[in-house]
């Protein structure tokens, strides 16, 4: 089971909401005291980004025609853990690298004297 925390100040507001009187009677109704515990707590940072434009520049030149190179990359690693909400041990660690990019042929022409 997952469960959410990024939004738990909203659900505890509403919860009190609820519960305040000010709201209409309905039969299903947020209840206090029902929000599940954690386990484990799953954390993450990005470690690294990068993006990187090759080739671009020079090529071959004939009659006015331009035919080159050009590549693209980008790149990032994060850094996933997976924590024992008990004692505070990392029980799982991760490194993961992603990679994507593209490589093409540039093709221009140009009327200079």
């Amino acid at each position: 089971m997952i469960v959410e925390r990024a939004e738990l100040g909203a659900v505890m507001a509403e919860q009190d909401l609820q519960n305040s009187n000010r709201t209409a009677q309905a039969s299903q109704v947020a209840a206090t005291g029902k929000i599940r515990s954690a386990k484990y707590l799953a954390s993450g940072a990005i470690t690294e980004a990068s993006y990187n434009t090759s080739g671009d520049k020079g090529g071959i030149r004939i009659k006015g025609f331009k035919l080159g190179a050009k590549s693209d990359k980008a790149t990032i690693v994060a850094v996933i853990k997976l924590i024992d909400s008990t004692s505070g041990e990392v029980v799982a660690s991760k490194r993961l690298r992603g990679e994507a990019g593209e490589s093409g042929l540039t093709l221009g022409y140009s009327q200079l004297s």
